[in-house]
């Protein structure tokens, strides 16, 4: 065998690719993935996902801490209710079902209670037992007379407030035609009411007060 046949019979080594058309196709797929349509598209997908995500869990969590279902009437009683707004947080320790619940927000105490009048007794002489204790209360140093004021249900009551160096206090008060009665009290830090009175004024005005079944107006 000469020569020039081993050289014939030698297998001929594969003509080397260029990188660049070998992992062409990889590297088109990695370039796509970076360019600004599919960077701002995926994030747009993620933001929409958090918003959707995260705000409809905000939005039951603060339902099931506050206890309430915010804009939609909260009975107080079979008498009294009214529609909470939101922020404000249930005190079960001092909340008695069917008679008073007692709510919080910054700081301050709200509570609103069902009663009954006393016999011979009405609203305003009823309402002047708590405003001449905050009177005689050392804690405030002004006493608001009465205000007259009308609900959205167009029941009308009457509220004052109470303001000291740091406390202040607001009371309103709703009668039905008959004896049973709706009082909202609220008491806190002076320094935060501005920021909680457009809530409070909501609240006292969605307060409902019907006649007990089978009463009698007197």
């Amino acid at each position: 065998m000469t020569s020039g046949d081993v050289a014939s019979t030698t297998p001929a080594e594969p003509a080397p690719v260029p990188a660049g058309d070998t992992a062409r196709g990889v590297t088109r797929r990695h370039r796509d993935l970076f360019e600004p349509r599919s960077v701002f598209g995926a994030l747009g997908v993620l933001a929409v996902l958090c918003v959707f995500g995260f705000g409809l869990r905000a939005i039951d969590e603060n339902q099931k801490t506050s206890g309430f279902d915010v804009g939609s009437a909260y009975e107080v009683s079979k008498t009294v209710s009214f529609t909470p707004v939101t922020g404000w947080s249930i005190d079960k320790g001092a909340t008695l079902p069917g008679a008073v619940v007692t709510m919080t927000d910054n700081g301050v105490t709200t509570k609103v209670e069902s009663l009954t009048l006393p016999p011979r007794q009405t609203a305003e002489g009823f309402a002047k037992i708590f405003r001449d204790g905050d009177t005689q209360n050392g804690a405030y140093t002004d006493v608001t007379g009465f205000k007259t004021f009308v609900t959205t249900g167009g029941a009308h009551g009457v509220t004052w407030s109470a303001t000291g160096p740091t406390t202040a206090s607001q009371n309103w008060i709703v009668a039905s035609p008959g004896k049973e009665i709706a009082q909202m009290r609220v008491e806190g830090p002076a320094s935060n009411w501005s920021a909680i009175q457009p809530d409070l004024d909501a609240m006292a005005k969605s307060i409902t007060v019907a006649a007990a079944t089978g009463g009698a107006a007197q």
